[in-house]
């Protein structure tokens, strides 16, 4: 393991230290439990973080993800804009029945970062 590990993630961190001090992760999950409480994460979350560890990762945060592709093309965004336009006195009910392939909390987000 490299000395330049990022610390971003408090119960990450636990792991890596205990690991470091070649604590099994039953113990490493014990501990947590003691400190943290019984909720703080579960036995395979801490096996993975061993495993990870053991594996050479050095970095504590999970890594970015792409996550789910966007649906709401450019064209639907200027239609809801121009809807708006037409009528400042809109409801997210009224765009949602105009625009039914948009959903209600993208509606919402769009209309409420501007």
């Amino acid at each position: 393991m490299s000395a330049c590990v990022v610390f971003r993630h408090p119960l990450g961190t636990t792991v890596l230290l205990q690991l470091c001090r070649n604590l099994s992760a039953a113990d490493i999950h014990r501990q947590i439990c003691e400190v943290y409480g019984a909720t703080a994460t579960c036995g395979g979350k801490v096996r993975k973080w061993v495993t990870d560890f053991k594996a050479g990762r050095e970095k504590v945060h999970d890594d970015s993800r792409s996550g789910r592709p966007s649906v709401i093309t450019d064209d639907m965004v200027a239609s809801v804009e121009a809807k708006i336009l037409e009528n400042r006195r809109f409801t997210i009910s009224t765009l949602s029945n105009d625009s039914p392939e948009v959903s209600r909390s993208v509606l919402y987000k769009n209309v409420s970062e501007k």
